[in-house]
């Protein structure tokens, strides 16, 4: 079992420890800022700062344990951080791949690691409130398809600025058409 470190703050013990099977739940939570209880606690969306491997609990350790140089050397040998590195890469591509699906999703439970029943269907573009989805699952409004679709593709494998700058052109798109 691999566990994870959901930052909050930035004090070296400011964080709230998670194993791999809330994982997904927590890049979920992290990508749009969603308030969440995990079973080291309880975060919100909005303090989360980062998501990283737990070297120390997953190796054994005490939790405020700093490794030294032959630590780091063990952890290396043993695969841990390759291991954990890609645990967060795989969580968070599939997180992506739903997200940018338009399907909507079901919202992570935030007393375990199970998602919520259907009528707490989020749709992946409202960071508040859930959108109005037909019987078909569709958006009912296709302007709001075509940008949804239109912000893809522009933000597809992007360098971080380009990705930015396609999000700033959405959301001027998006206050020109409402105004």
């Amino acid at each position: 079992m691999r566990y994870f470190k959901i930052i909050r703050g930035y004090k070296p013990d400011d964080y709230i420890e998670i194993d791999e099977t809330e994982l997904k739940k927590a890049q979920y939570c992290f990508m749009l800022k969603k308030d969440a209880v995990y079973s080291g606690g309880a975060v919100r969306g909005s303090e989360m700062k980062a998501i990283q491997p737990d070297y120390q609990r997953s190796m054994g350790w005490n939790r405020g344990y700093a490794p030294l140089a032959e630590d780091w050397g063990e952890i290396r040998e043993r695969g841990v951080d390759r291991e954990c590195r890609n645990l967060i890469e795989a969580a968070k591509e599939e997180v992506r791949v739903t997200l940018a699906s338009g399907r909507p999703v079901n919202a992570p439970n935030v007393s375990s690691g199970g998602f919520l029943p259907e009528s707490s269907t989020v749709h992946p573009l409202a960071h508040t409130e859930p959108a109005e989805v037909s019987t078909e699952g569709e958006l009912q409004d296709p302007r709001i398809t075509k940008m949804r679709n239109e912000f893809i593709e522009k933000s597809r494998m992007l360098p971080p600025q380009k990705k930015a700058e396609a999000q700033e052109e959405a959301a001027r798109q998006d206050r020109q058409d409402k105004g």
